[in-house]
């Protein structure tokens, strides 16, 4: 009888233990859940602000390569780019992302944007310099349109798939519904991506603005000279 006590009592005092390792362990899986979490958090809106410039930069140069080039040569590239867009993303997109991965493809997307804004640049300087090399500024600005089209393909699939790992991976980690964390990501993804989307439209515009204004003075500042010079040669 007298080992009875005792052995409740050894018992009692190893549950104790067993329970304070328990709750230390629970502590520590939190706080690690926690540090996950804001770890993915940080690189969702990372990714918001990617995307926001990304797609923001885009849509502004496609709808000033009229403005860039001609209207003629602007029509095809609006027409290709999104014909490719359209296509790309019914037929492969899902495909690309499958294969390499949302966050790979997102990263591969902006590779064929970057070739894109070089084979604009590259065209529409041919353009304005090179007046003979018309059919090299329309097959180089066809090209980057293409790779314009593929590229926003990938971002726009890869960036919804991503949002979507990402939402279900953060509910896991925080202990909530994949419904309530998609309603604040989604208000955290638009409060990111539309002022930047605006905001780059907007410099954009400003940007091309003073272009033109300058080029205007310039062509201003060669007429009065031209009229100097012929007021001169009339008092001689």
């Amino acid at each position: 009888m007298s080992m009875i006590p005792g052995s409740f009592f050894e018992v009692l005092r190893h549950h104790r233990e067993w329970k304070h390792e328990s709750t230390t362990v629970e502590m520590k899986g939190n706080a690690a859940s926690e540090a996950a979490a804001a770890k993915l958090f940080g690189r969702f809106m990372t990714l918001c602000t990617c995307f926001g410039v990304a797609q923001g930069s885009i849509l502004a140069t496609i709808t000033y390569t009229t403005t860039f080039t001609n209207q003629s040569i602007g029509s095809y590239c609006v027409g290709f780019f999104f014909g490719t867009f359209t296509i790309f993303s019914f037929s492969c997109a899902d495909l690309v992302v499958t294969t390499l991965g949302s966050l790979r493809t997102f990263q591969v997307s902006f590779i064929f944007l970057l070739l894109y804004e070089i084979l604009l640049w590259i065209s529409c300087h041919l353009h304005n310099t090179y007046s003979s090399l018309g059919s090299t500024v329309i097959t180089l600005s066809i090209l980057g349109n293409v790779l314009a089209g593929i590229g926003f393909s990938l971002l726009c699939t890869s960036e919804a798939v991503f949002y979507q790992q990402t939402s279900k991976i953060y509910a896991l980690l925080r202990g909530l519904s994949t419904e309530q964390v998609n309603d604040t990501f989604g208000g955290v993804f638009t409060m990111i991506y539309v002022p930047l989307e605006m905001l780059l439209k907007q410099a954009a515009s400003l940007l091309i603005y003073l272009a033109t204004k300058s080029n205007d003075d310039d062509d201003d500042d060669s007429l009065l000279l031209d009229d100097g010079t012929i007021s001169l040669s009339g008092d001689d």
